[in-house]
Formats: C-alpha cells, structure tokens, sequence
C-alpha cells in the first residue's frame, strides 16, 4: 500500500499518509496552486507486460489553502481523477 499526493506540478509517493499529506501541504504552499490531493492506492507490477502502476484503493483526501491555512477533507477515490 502507497499514498500518492500531488499540488500543482509536485508529485510524490510515499509509504505513510502522514508523509503524504505533509509533502502535499508543503507543495501546495511553495507552489501558489489552491488544491492538493493524496491517494491511497495499491503498487502494481507488471510482471508479465513490464510495466507497472497503482491502482486506487478508495481513500482520497483534498486539500485546499485559504488565507494560509491547509485544510483537508475525505472524499470518495474517483479513477477518472487518479494522481
């Protein structure tokens, strides 16, 4: 199991929420961008087509910066808007 977050052009996977959250939060103040998102999701090898991927798991938190402050909120996983 992986978190997956990204703010702006920032992007990064991790293997905490916490730290998920933490690098979304710190993007999305250095990026100027209103909305970050962290995804948890499933690593997925191919090992029979040599590629890989993730695959959502259902848990998808967004964020959004007002006034300077980073507040988050739960929302259902949506495969249209995977990271």
């Amino acid at each position: 199991m992986v978190w997956l977050w990204a703010a702006g052009s920032s992007q990064g996977v991790t293997d905490d929420q916490a730290k998920a959250r933490k690098g979304a939060a710190s993007a999305l103040a250095s990026s100027g961008t209103g909305t970050a998102v962290v995804e948890q999701a499933y690593f997925i090898s191919g090992t029979r087509s040599l590629s890989a991927g993730y695959e959502l798991a259902g848990a998808r938190w967004v964020a959004r910066r007002r006034r300077g402050q980073v507040s988050w909120r739960m929302c259902p996983a949506d495969p249209g808007l995977a990271i």
